[in-house]
């Protein structure tokens, strides 16, 4: 049984939502945490929107937790959901013995498990369907998962901020890849010129999400494989976000861009406005 307990995340009133921390299993039995936010009591002609955080990330970021509450207010449940790849560092608990994980040292090609545990948790809530949204690097992982699995539960999904095609420069990829092969996937790439003291990330992390997002976005040697979502795709993007969000559109014809205005790469600060663009799309599909 999934577990449950009250929390408060901000110092604004929650009024008669219910706010729960919860806790599932990825598909391949990792624990995973999260928050469930909505009306009290459930209501089964509800959507279930089911967030997967972006890169550095975590389920209980404060703009993630302000959007599920104004998208509680207009009749939705909302889930925000941990992977593996949340934070920037973490342990996770392997077969054996604790792994390194989070954000610098994840493998993109596990997040279907973690996906996959969400929506299966979702499922069992009993509303009318799922959607499913990841924000920034989440948004392959998300449409990934839908790819591969086309899975019915899904009735939309949502391209919160998409970063596109992999930009890792080929030298890099390169050495990353051969680390890989190597066995030395754990290990850390030298630090790129420029970057900030903190940003170190392992040779297994930039090879996975090269392939991931090149199976997905297309890439040199791969052809996009988004036009083989054949669900309705919201691609939500602040109007002051450096990324394209017409080149994903132009991907799949279900899609349809909302900006946000006055956001940048993330929906902080308008996080009411970015709710109310998703349901008013979502009532648009009539799903």
């Amino acid at each position: 049984m999934p577990l449950a307990c009250n929390i408060l995340i901000s110092d604004k009133p929650p009024g008669r939502q219910r706010e729960q921390i919860v806790v599932t299993q990825a598909a391949d039995g990792l624990p995973l945490d999260g928050a469930l936010i909505g009306a009290p009591g459930g209501n089964h002609t509800e959507l279930t929107i089911v967030w997967i955080h972006g890169g550095l990330s975590n389920f209980y970021g404060r703009a993630y937790i302000e959007l599920g509450r104004f998208l509680g207010r207009l009749g939705h449940l909302f889930i925000s959901g941990n992977t593996r790849g949340h934070d920037a560092y973490t342990l996770i608990e392997g077969q054996d013995d604790l792994i390194p994980g989070g954000s610098c040292f994840e493998d993109f090609e596990q997040s279907i498990h973690d996906i996959r545990g969400w929506v299966d948790y979702a499922d069992g809530l009993g509303t009318r369907g799922i959607v499913l949204a990841g924000h920034s690097q989440a948004v392959a992982k998300v449409l990934n998962y839908q790819i591969e699995n086309d899975d019915i539960r899904v009735k939309a999904l949502i391209a919160a901020s998409p970063t596109g095609r992999d930009r890792t420069p080929p030298a890099r990829l390169a050495m990353a890849q051969a680390m890989v092969a190597e066995g030395r996937g754990l290990e850390l790439l030298p630090r790129l010129e420029g970057a900030p003291a903190w940003s170190l990330i392992s040779a297994r992390t930039v090879a996975s999400r090269s392939a991931l997002m090149g199976r997905v976005f297309g890439s040199d040697i791969h052809a996009s494989t988004v036009d083989r979502v054949h669900r309705p795709i919201l691609i939500l993007s602040g109007d002051k976000d450096p990324v394209d969000a017409d080149t994903l559109a132009a991907l799949n014809a279900t899609s349809e861009v909302a900006r946000i205005p006055d956001a940048g790469h993330d929906v902080r600060g308008q996080e009411q406005v970015a709710a109310g663009l998703i349901d008013a799309w979502l009532r648009r599909q009539s799903l």
